[in-house]
């Protein structure tokens, strides 16, 4: 789980770098404005690489749906920017080849760098509380404290732990009992509970 949580930081961090360089690139044809040449044969490969590249989008879509890992959905994100750089390259091909609008070239690797930034961010984020161990969103931990308040058996639970490892959930706390029955019922309900929390989580 935490080698993943690596993985996909350096994932966020080569795609903010991308960005980075993408950046400097456009303020660079923000100045210096420059024609572009075989805008037919440009299209015709982004087109190739649109549809190639959204065939690989769609199955790790399918792998992180049933994984959670977060180091296919940050290279998920790495290839849905490659996609919108080659709609961006089609668009501006056509308006700077067939329009002689050299400006669009820049302004849609400007908006590409945008959203190259926010996904890298949010990638980030995900991979930081992984290996921060980051306890569970408040909404979640309540649940978790009414499933196993639910027992009829179980008066309080409270020095709830929680944490995310890859796929894996880690739960634990301490689930107050009635004082008068006996170790070996007080093991039978814990192991109710931690089946009720299992289901759901």
């Amino acid at each position: 789980g935490k080698a993943e949580a690596l993985a996909s930081l350096t994932q966020a961090a080569f795609i903010a770098g991308s960005g980075a360089f993408l950046l400097l690139e456009s303020v660079d044809r923000f100045t210096k404005p420059q024609e572009v040449s075989n805008s037919d044969t440009g299209i015709g490969v982004m087109v190739i690489a649109i549809i190639m590249t959204l065939l690989l989008v769609s199955f790790q879509t399918y792998v992180v749906k049933k994984t959670n890992s977060i180091a296919i959905s940050a290279d998920s994100l790495h290839y849905r920017a490659d996609i919108l750089v080659n709609v961006a390259v089609i668009i501006s091909l056509i308006l700077s080849a067939k329009l002689q609008w050299t400006m669009a070239d820049p302004i849609f690797a400007v908006l590409i760098v945008v959203y190259m930034s926010i996904g890298a961010y949010k990638i980030g984020g995900q991979a930081f509380d992984v290996l921060m161990d980051r306890e569970f969103p408040d909404e979640d931990r309540k649940r978790i404290k009414d499933i196993a308040e639910s027992h009829e058996k179980v008066l309080n639970v409270h020095d709830m732990r929680t944490r995310s490892s890859g796929a894996t959930s880690f739960i634990q706390f301490h689930a107050e009992m009635p004082k008068d029955i006996s170790l070996s019922e007080a093991h039978e309900i814990a192991d109710e509970v931690m089946y009720m929390v299992e289901e759901v989580f």
